[in-house]
């Protein structure tokens, strides 16, 4: 990959006091419940909303408290992704207090672009620039404007700008069956909600705007699930919903008689192929075949986005490499990230593949640790 998120750096927000990750094409997070991958995963959402301008995030909370570790009103959170764009390391930085958030970035590690959100200027290489839209009480009661990435100065250096699309179009995902299903209005804007929402308008877009990548949808739900022969984003009225002709039978399948896995399956090839930079799919292996996560975990790969899968499941992770697996625990209060690859434990774990074991069942016996 040209462009892609190497490393990605959290602290004091929720369990996440200090973690630091570098991220490969596909990343694989595994561990327990409540060990903080789902506050990982909440923090690169945080992150891509900023820069696209939304809250949906920072809206779950009632007060800063609520997100900040060890619900401490004075720390002081920050959420840091570095790309790598044209050869050239570029890192963006979020820092959020009680009273207001404040934006960074540093290209091959000098800083070219300070913005404290409260105020609408910022400086952009030794030069002030302005921004447009102001929020009135939107930062738990405060003001605040939106964020320098919104509208960016032609004399930026490329490498912002791509940045800047990289961090809008990370897509995180907890998909449920019940909420693809429902019909979507034609006039909606064209993107998949977190759990799902959508699909049937997401699909639309890509069937009348982007019919090379609709049809590699098309074709990996086929490669998946080989009774299905055609996606139908089926328009009546002023809505749209997912319709799908099957081999054999003489009517398409309307939602109600799609199955709950061949929907997730849509949605995560709809996402995988639609040219998101990062797609995040929290638990994908629910109502999917434990035969089919092998060629789940191959669609991720040659997808052209990066990837991160979260997951619970000793069969899926049968299917990817030790080098792709970051193993997420909280012994304490704090969730710790560790690269299988770079841990004290893979020396086990290597003598326990060699012996015939699979790395499902490594970390299932805890020699990876990482289990309840």
């Amino acid at each position: 990959m040209a462009e892609r998120i190497t490393r990605v750096r959290v602290k004091n927000f929720l369990s996440l006091r200090d973690v630091e990750v570098e991220l490969e094409k596909l990343s694989v997070l595994v561990g327990p419940n409540a060990s903080g991958k789902s506050n990982f995963v909440k923090a690169l959402r945080l992150i891509s909303e900023h820069a696209r301008g939304t809250t949906t995030v920072l809206s779950e909370f009632r007060e800063f408290r609520d997100m900040a570790h060890g619900f401490d009103p004075t720390a002081r959170i920050e959420i840091g992704v570095e790309a790598l764009v044209n050869d050239r390391s570029v890192e963006y930085r979020l820092l959020l207090d009680s009273l207001r958030y404040v934006e960074e970035v540093l290209l091959d590690g000098e800083k070219i672009l300070h913005h404290p959100g409260d105020s609408r200027a910022y400086a952009l290489m030794g030069k002030s620039y302005l921004v447009a839209r102001f929020e009135r009480g939107a930062y738990f009661g405060r003001d605040y404007y939106e964020t320098a990435l919104s509208a960016l100065p032609s004399e930026a250096p490329a490498e912002l700008f791509r940045l800047a699309n990289i961090l809008k179009r990370v897509s995180a995902h907890s998909l449920a069956p019940e909420r693809i299903r429902l019909r979507a209005s034609v006039t909606a804007p064209p993107e998949l909600g977190y759990y799902g929402d959508n699909l049937a308008r997401f699909l639309l877009h890509l069937y009348l705007e982007d019919r090379g990548a609709f049809q590699l949808v098309e074709n990996a739900l086929r490669s998946l699930v080989p009774e299905v022969r055609e996606v139908i984003p089926h328009i009546e009225d002023a809505y749209v919903e997912v319709w799908l002709r099957a081999e054999g039978l003489r009517e398409p399948l309307k939602p109600p008689n799609i199955s709950d896995g061949t929907l997730r399956m849509l949605a995560m090839a709809a996402l995988l192929y639609s040219g998101k930079s990062l797609v995040i799919l929290e638990e994908p292996e629910n109502y999917v075949h434990p035969h089919l996560l092998e060629a789940l975990v191959d669609m991720a790969r040659r997808s052209p986005s990066q990837v991160i899968l979260v997951t619970h499941s000793p069969h899926l992770l049968d299917h990817v490499e030790p080098e792709e697996v970051y193993v997420v625990e909280k012994p304490g209060r704090e969730t710790v990230v560790k690269k299988l690859s770079n841990s004290r434990e893979m020396k086990a774990v290597k003598k326990f593949l060699q012996e015939g074991g699979t790395l499902g069942e490594a970390w299932y016996s805890g020699a990876m640790g990482g289990v309840p």
